[in-house]
Formats: C-alpha cells, structure tokens, sequence
C-alpha cells in the first residue's frame, strides 16, 4: 500500500480470485480509504510453473500442475479529486 493524500494505490496476489470483491469491500470500511473512491482496478492472470515455484519455495515435482494466481492493483482518489476538484 502506498500514497498519501489525494490517491492512495494498492498492489497484491491473491491465490483465490473471487475473494478479491470481498476484499475491497473490507478496505471500504479502513479509515485510511474514508472519504475516497476506488478509481482503477487492474487485474491479470498468471500460471507459475513448478520450475519457478520450486526455485523460490525450494519444493515442487517437475510435473506439478503449475499455481495460479491473480496480480491486482487498485487505486482510490478522494472524492474531491475524481470529481475534478473543489467546485
């Protein structure tokens, strides 16, 4: 997590895509996003091969169907500031 001020940006994995809806449902209710709007969620799609997994985790088969995961990255502005500012 990141930013103060006007934006505020997020970056995570998660295991499990479909919680990610419930996650930013919580992050609504942190007093750090008060006041603030979710103004870009970015989401793709990865497959690590076992190779990869077993280099980092030092365990894997080579024939180990490889681990999905979902990278995100939101951002959320301040009300004021999506709007276009003080009117």
């Amino acid at each position: 997590m990141s930013g103060a001020g006007e934006t505020l940006s997020i970056q995570g994995r998660v295991l499990r895509p479909e919680i990610l809806p419930e996650y930013i449902k919580q992050l609504n209710r942190e007093e750090v996003l008060r006041g603030k709007s979710i103004s870009e969620l970015r989401m793709t799609a990865h497959d690590e091969r076992p190779e990869a997994a077993a280099k980092d985790a030092g365990a894997g088969a080579p024939g180990d169907a490889p681990r999905r995961y979902v990278e995100f990255a939101l951002a959320a502005k301040s009300v004021d500031a999506a709007a276009g500012g003080p009117r």
